[in-house]
């Protein structure tokens, strides 16, 4: 991470974002990915893609999907608070739709969080969900089940 910032810390980054500065967020949020240093790569990228930037939108998407599929694989497994970890990695790709919100659904209301979960699927609907209003109708159901043992 010393070795990212010496190297970054020469450059500064005005609130007014030129062209060359969305390059320069791309290549430090890269070179913190591949240090491992997830939360200020994704930030990173973020501001690039925020300034346009057609790589760091790819490289977005790869990150969003990788973690989409973990948690689906954690959702299916009953992992749920893995599942919940690999969503919020998502969710700070700021890339959202509406299958985010469904599995982040599922997995809360898999470990009991009714109201947590409704929130959820309701902004899955907001997002353009086909079946939100199906998954509310379950939650309400397994909620009341729940509450009668």
């Amino acid at each position: 991470m010393k070795a990212v910032d010496f190297t970054f810390d020469n450059v500064t980054f005005y609130k007014r974002n030129y062209y060359i500065y969305s390059w320069l967020h791309y290549y430090r949020g890269m070179s913190y990915l591949q240090l491992n240093y997830d939360e200020a790569g994704l930030a990173n990228l973020v501001s690039a893609k925020d300034e346009q930037n057609e790589e760091a939108f790819k490289a977005l998407q790869q990150y969003f999907m990788k973690h989409m599929e973990e948690a689906v694989k954690n959702l299916s497994n009953g992992y749920y608070s893995n599942c919940i970890n690999h969503v919020n990695w998502a969710k700070k790709t700021t890339l959202y739709n509406y299958q985010l919100y469904e599995v982040e659904g599922k997995a809360l209301e898999g470990m009991n969080r009714f109201d947590e979960a409704k929130k959820s699927f309701r902004l899955a609907k907001k997002h353009g969900s086909p079946y939100a209003q199906e998954l509310l109708k379950q939650l309400k159901v397994h909620k009341k089940e729940y509450m009668k043992k």
